[in-house]
């Protein structure tokens, strides 16, 4: 096991790929076994798109089916020297939500009511304004519920603010 290396000031905020509140959510509904992490595996809070196989991965080229929700410990650590996974292997089962409120990490300084955009290539989120053009990302139905910088843990909601 690691020896701790590191002691943060203040309690994280929460953790990226859960939920934020107890508000209505829904996730993607979809047959049996139908949505599972493509053969390279998917990152946990980040975006999901459906693969030419019909498996999930963490690219795509249109809107996203989802945010990867952390549900059920999929995240799976290999080695116990890992600190920590939110890795979803290749065929195991993966929960997308399309509505609801989530805490996430921002790649870009994010302000309350701001959109969130997903870029195509890897799932992150960036924020921008509603309508913009951002450089290899795709608006979402999601939006900032708390300000942060970039690299920050924030709340993203489909709610009210």
């Amino acid at each position: 096991m690691a020896f701790q290396t590191h002691v943060n000031r203040y309690q994280a905020p929460g953790i990226p790929g859960t939920f934020a509140s107890n508000n209505p959510s829904y996730s993607a509904v979809g047959g049996e076994n139908q949505y599972v992490a493509c053969e390279n595996g998917v990152l946990i809070g980040r975006f999901g798109w459906t693969d030419a196989n019909g498996r999930i991965a963490n690219a795509g080229g249109a809107a996203p089916l989802g945010f990867i929700l952390h549900s059920d410990l999929k995240g799976i650590m290999y080695d116990i020297r890992d600190r920590a996974s939110m890795a979803v292997p290749a065929g195991r089962p993966v929960t997308l939500m399309q509505m609801g409120d989530f805490w996430a990490v921002t790649g870009t300084a994010a302000t309350v009511g701001q959109k969130v955009f997903a870029k195509l290539a890897d799932g992150t989120l960036v924020t921008g304004n509603a309508g913009a053009t951002v450089d290899g990302a795709i608006e979402t139905k999601f939006h900032v519920a708390t300000a942060g910088a970039a690299g920050e843990t924030i709340k993203i909601t489909t709610g009210g603010l």
